[in-house]
């Protein structure tokens, strides 16, 4: 449970926080009945920054361009764009879903979710946010993607339940829904990680 804080918002629905969203530049997430931001100061996690570093983005779009390209037909691929869990609503850094097309704000039935980790998100982006996506039972693949050193750890769900990999410096990492390896390399890619 998120406790308060006299800076953060009030308790609101799922709907008004929509609305407010609206009315924000930087990105903010929905948890336990309020806005948490996307990308928190590092010395106060409740104050949002307006985005990520430019490794952050590099490896974001990285991922996207690996996922578009190898994607089973009738896929699709988003950046930024929410999807709704139990307690809330997050904003990973990249969403697949095989849903049919849709408009609204939210993927419909994601199938695999990619978070990136800054400083000041790592706790929640490597161990909250995997928790949360893992529930969802569209979702078959979970990546975080560490944004200051070269390691990505994939949850791939099987019928035994759960696969956790982690791949570390220049190795590669097995994508089963995208049936395709991917290499650190590639993930990487420009950055000065």
């Amino acid at each position: 449970m998120v406790e308060p804080r006299p800076d953060q918002p009030e308790p609101m629905s799922r709907e008004e926080y929509y609305r407010w969203r609206e009315s924000r530049d930087e990105p903010w997430e929905y948890v336990d009945g309020r806005p948490m931001p996307k990308f928190p100061a590092e010395d106060n996690p409740l104050v949002a920054m307006a985005s990520g570093t430019r490794n952050h983005h590099l490896i974001q779009g990285n991922c996207y361009t690996a996922i578009r390209s190898r994607r089973p037909r009738g896929c699709s691929v988003t950046a930024d764009a929410s999807i709704e869990v139990e307690n809330g609503t997050r904003i990973p850094d990249v969403a697949m879903t095989c849903a049919p097309p849709g408009d609204g704000l939210v993927v419909p039935s994601p199938a695999l979710l990619v978070e990136v980790t800054s400083p000041s998100s790592r706790s929640v982006d490597f161990l909250l946010k995997p928790g949360e996506y893992s529930e969802l039972e569209s979702v078959r693949e979970i990546w975080v993607v560490e944004g200051h050193r070269r390691r990505v750890r994939t949850w791939t769900r099987t019928e035994r339940g759960w696969e956790i990999v982690d791949t570390i410096g220049s190795g590669t990492f097995r994508s089963e829904l995208l049936g395709a390896d991917i290499t650190l390399d590639e993930v990487y890619e420009d950055t000065t990680v």
